[in-house]
Order: structure tokens, then sequence, then C-alpha cells
């Protein structure tokens, strides 16, 4: 059921863009904005944090991905959304390093993201659009571009973004000419000392994405594989 308040919480280390923000969910027909400010309380712990503004009521939250401004928070805006979105509280996350960000601090929790905005492109309509779609998900239940299927990723190169594992992989039966980056550290640990180029996994992955953004991985497990090691030897 909707809250009856209609308050949208602000969640953004910068004061000048909180401001901006709240001014867009002013004009937007029927939403006040509630401005969470820096706290010691909860700034270190993104359950905590997110607790707190469920407290407060309200009816969704725009959530900045950078927080680490003046120790506003030692955790990414992507991680608040996820445990809001694990409260069952719509949460629209806000990104301005969009395509520095997307990849590994974003990607990791994008199952639980439902709306990714650029800062640039707030606007009262966009406020309603993202909202409606997260409550939607949470309520009714997963659009086709957020649905999981479980499907072949198969490894194309590994490397290093930002100071944290990633990989390069392809995803067939979603576009078979596009790699897709994403962090190692969504595939089971078990895995990692045995994963070569070319090697092939089982993944639950939206294969109904529209764009390379929307994309997300989660619950790897091995493929058959050629050089014959047994699965059961990886776990034990």
């Amino acid at each position: 059921m909707l809250s009856s308040t209609r308050k949208i919480a602000i969640v953004d280390d910068d004061e000048d863009a909180r401001d901006t923000i709240s001014w867009q969910v002013e004009n937007t027909d029927g939403f006040e904005p509630i401005l969470i400010y820096k706290n010691d309380k909860y700034s270190s712990d993104v359950n905590k944090f997110a607790d707190y503004i469920a407290s407060q009521q309200v009816y969704a939250v725009l959530c900045d991905h950078r927080l680490f401004l003046d120790s506003f928070a030692n955790f990414y805006g992507a991680q608040l959304v996820a445990a809001l979105y694990d409260r069952k509280i719509p949460a629209i996350l806000v990104t301005q390093n969009f395509s520095i960000d997307l990849n590994v601090s974003i990607r990791k929790y994008r199952d639980k993201i439902p709306v990714l905005i650029e800062r640039g492109n707030i606007n009262p309509s966009e406020i309603i659009k993202g909202i409606e779609c997260c409550y939607s998900e949470l309520n009714i239940g997963l659009s086709p571009s957020r649905k999981p299927y479980n499907t072949l990723v198969r490894i194309e190169s590994m490397s290093n973004e930002d100071g944290e594992s990633v990989v390069d992989a392809v995803i067939p039966s979603w576009h078979y000419d596009t790699v897709v980056r994403f962090p190692k550290s969504i595939i089971p640990e078990y895995l990692h000392e045995h994963l070569r180029i070319g090697d092939r996994l089982f993944a639950d992955v939206n294969i109904g994405a529209e764009t390379y953004d929307q994309i997300y991985l989660k619950n790897f497990e091995i493929a058959p594989d050629p050089r014959g090691i047994d699965i059961n030897d990886l776990t034990t």
C-alpha cells in the first residue's frame, strides 16, 4: 500500500545539488521534499541509514550515488538504494558520473536499482515516471526488461578498474556482439581462482534489458567445463 504522506527523501552529500533536486520535487505536483542531512549515527552503516529513512515514512527516495563529500557516508548510494529496495521503499539512484560508475559500483547492485537517472536529466516528469516504475516493481512485479533468466555468460577478459577486479563477458542471449563489464566480486569466491578467458558460466540475467546500463547479473554457477574440473571439488 502506498504511503499517504507523499514525502520524497533526498539523499545527497552536495548542498547545492540537494537544493536543486528539492526544487524539482517541489515542482512535482503532490510531493514534498524531505532533506536528509549528515548524521554520524548512520553515516558508516548502510542498514542503519536505510532504517532511519524508513522511519521518516517517506513515499520514495531520490539518492545520489557518490556520498563521500564531507564524510556524508562511507558507502555508495547504489548500496543504500539496494538496502531500501529490501525494505520495499521505492528509490531512484541519481548519478553524475554515469560512465565512470556504471560498470562496477552501480552494476554490483543493479538488480535492486529499478531506476537510474543521470543528474542532468532530473525533472518533475522523470521523477514521477521513476517513482511509478519503482512502485510497480515492488508491488506488482518485474517488467520484461527487468526479469532475470538463467543464461550463458562467456568470459572474454579480466582486468582491474578503479582498484577492483572486473570481468568482461558476452551474454549471447542478450547481444552476442556486446561485451558487458561487471565486478568479479559478484561471482562466488570459490570460482575465482579457476576462472579463465573463454570460460562459460550460467547466471541470472535480465536479457530483456533495452540498454547496456540496465543489465544486471547474479546467481553465478559454473557451466560444464571441457577441462574436466568437477564443480563438487570447488565447493568442498
